[in-house]
């Protein structure tokens, strides 16, 4: 499995870089296209992205280089987005044009 370097945001000067599988780079790119969609209101790329960020969870998932709690604390955030997703959506479909 590659690797490759991530960067925490805000990090203090000075600290590390973690060293993450491009397995959980990948999970974290499709949550974070995810929530981009979803806080434009762009329910087509949510779907899709959806759709992007299943199949790279279930890569990290299955890749056995990866950290079981690095990959539960990702799927923490993303069910925390998938819930606000969910309450959401009665305002989306009072919105969306028929």
């Amino acid at each position: 499995m590659y690797y490759v370097l991530a960067s925490m945001l805000l990090q203090p000067a000075g600290a590390f870089m973690s060293l993450v599988s491009s397995s959980v780079f990948s999970l974290k790119r499709a949550h974070q296209e995810l929530e981009k969609a979803f806080v434009s209101g762009d329910w087509v790329a949510v779907r899709h992205w959806d759709k992007v960020l299943a199949e790279a969870l279930r890569v990290a998932c299955n890749d056995t280089s990866n950290d079981l709690p690095h990959i539960i604390g990702q799927l923490e955030k993303i069910l925390n987005s998938y819930a606000r997703m969910v309450s959401a959506l009665p305002d989306a479909c009072l919105t969306r044009p028929h």
